[in-house]
C-alpha cells in the first residue's frame, strides 16, 4: 500500500484556446509528478469532457462544475476514504521546481516521521525550491490532522 498519494482538483474552461493551455499545464505537471515522485494522483476532473491524463496511476473523479471548494472538499472526502495516509495537494496549473532526490527526501520525511503537516515554502533559503517566492509550494496533509 502506498501511504502517500497526490490530490489535484482540476477545471478545464469550454474556451478552446483556455483549454489548449490549461491542458498543457495540466500535462507538464503530470510529467513532472511521474519523474520526480511517481505516486497515484486524485483527480477531481471538472469539465475534462474528452481529456484523458497519460498518466496510468491515477483515479479520476469526474464532474462537470464544482467550483474550487466544492471540488476540495470531494477530494479530501475520497482521501479520507482511501487507504491512503498522507495527501500531497497541488493546483492543476502548478510547476515543481527541484530534483528526484529532494522530492524523495521530502516524501522521506513526511512518511518516516509520519508528519501530520509538512509544506515547503519559497524564497531563497529553501534548499527544495530556491528560486520560488511563492508562499506554499508544497503542502501534505496526514489523516490524523
Amino acid at each position: 500500500m502506498n501511504q502517500l498519494c497526490i490530490g489535484i482538483p482540476s477545471w478545464l474552461p469550454d474556451d478552446e484556446e483556455a483549454r489548449i493551455l490549461r491542458i498543457d499545464r495540466l500535462n507538464r505537471l503530470i510529467n513532472q509528478i511521474k519523474e520526480l515522485f511517481d505516486l497515484p494522483i486524485i483527480f477531481i476532473a471538472q469539465n475534462w469532457k474528452d481529456y484523458k491524463p497519460t498518466y496510468s496511476n491515477c483515479q479520476i473523479i469526474s464532474k462537470d462544475r464544482l467550483g474550487i471548494l466544492k471540488a476540495r472538499k470531494l477530494l479530501f472526502k475520497t482521501f479520507l476514504d482511501s487507504d491512503y495516509t498522507h495527501i500531497m495537494l497541488f493546483d492543476d496549473d502548478a510547476i515543481i521546481e527541484g530534483t528526484k532526490e529532494l522530492c524523495s527526501e521530502y516524501v522521506d520525511n513526511i512518511t518516516n516521521y509520519n508528519k501530520v503537516f509538512a509544506f515547503v515554502s519559497g524564497g531563497s533559503s529553501c534548499k527544495y525550491t530556491p528560486y520560488c517566492d511563492s508562499q506554499l509550494n508544497l503542502c501534505c496533509i496526514s489523516k490524523e490532522l
